[in-house]
Parts: C-alpha cells; sequence; structure tokens
C-alpha cells in the first residue's frame, strides 16, 4: 500500500523532502512506496514549476483544500514558523 503524501512548501526544504521521498525505498526497501501526490506554494507559477521538476503529481496553491482532501493521508509541511500556525 503506497502513502500519499502532500507536500506544503516549494523552496529549499520542499526540494530536500522531494529529494528524500523519491529515494527512500532505495535506502529502506521495506518501506511502504511513497505517491508524491501534491505539492503546495503560494505562487501558481513557481509551484507547477517545482511540480514538474520534482516528480509531483499535481500542483496546489489552496492549502486549505488540500489539507481536506488529504486528511486521511501525509502531510508535510515545510513552512517559515510565522506560516505554520495557520495550518
Amino acid at each position: 500500500m503506497a502513502i500519499r503524501v502532500a507536500l506544503f512548501g516549494t523552496k529549499f526544504m520542499g526540494k530536500a523532502h522531494s529529494q528524500a521521498y523519491r529515494n527512500v525505498n532505495k535506502f529502506f526497501p521495506d518501506a511502504p512506496q511513497i505517491e508524491m501526490a501534491v505539492i503546495v506554494g503560494r505562487n501558481p507559477e513557481e509551484t507547477e514549476s517545482a511540480r514538474a521538476a520534482l516528480g509531483w503529481q499535481e500542483a496546489s496553491t489552496d492549502w486549505k483544500a488540500v489539507m481536506a482532501a488529504v486528511a486521511d493521508g501525509t502531510r508535510d509541511a515545510e513552512l517559515r514558523r510565522a506560516t505554520q500556525a495557520g495550518i
């Protein structure tokens, strides 16, 4: 069974976590497969660019809709501390 992941953040830590999700099974073969479902950012163009470059299935700028859609999945928030409070 794959774990669907929503990643919040497209900058440095978003890139680092994307790399980790892509490669986790190379280091931990028995770990569940990761489905890189959606990456969320503030700027639509930057978020779409990150989606394409980092291997995510979808891009979104609506974090509330993504939170509701993945209520039973895994969310990974790579945001500045001031931004995290609302999420």
